[in-house]
């Protein structure tokens, strides 16, 4: 399975750091991420609860993003971008990204036969890490665990 760090995340939840520019930068080296974007009177910006770093759309071009949009001019703005995969979620359990693939939520209950080559897969836990091989994702705070 391909690892997705959330938030920036590589070896457990580290508040002070997710979404953290930087911290992403550095992290993107080895992972793919998962960032939460802001999009407040046309400026960008990091955060999960609440817009923290100011950022640029170039910053998300340059790495190998999955970015959660936290509200609709996120959404409105990045859906001019090709290049950035995007989404936008609040309890749906099964979410499709801008690029046509599916995120499963740990909560929802996902079998083997759900599961194909197109599809990233955010697991909250581990429960259903049998039903993941080489070709789908997993989006955790452990990456670091996992290789």
């Amino acid at each position: 399975m391909k690892l997705i760090s959330h938030r920036g995340n590589t070896n457990g939840i580290n508040s002070d750091e997710e979404n953290n520019p930087s911290k992403i930068a550095q992290v993107s080296s080895k992972f793919k991420v998962e960032v939460d974007l802001w999009s407040i009177n046309n400026e960008l910006h990091l955060g999960h609860d609440s817009p923290d770093h100011k950022i640029d759309l170039d910053f998300l071009e340059r790495y190998d993003l999955l970015v959660h949009c936290k509200n609709l001019p996120a959404i409105e703005l990045l859906s001019r971008s090709k290049k950035i995969e995007f989404f936008y979620q609040e309890d749906e359990k099964i979410i499709i990204t801008s690029k046509n693939n599916y995120l499963y939520h740990a909560s929802s209950s996902l079998k083997k036969n759900n599961i194909n080559n197109s599809i990233h897969v955010y697991l909250g836990g581990d429960a259903n890490l049998q039903y993941l091989d080489s070709s789908n994702y997993l989006v955790t705070d452990y990456p670091l665990g996992y290789q």
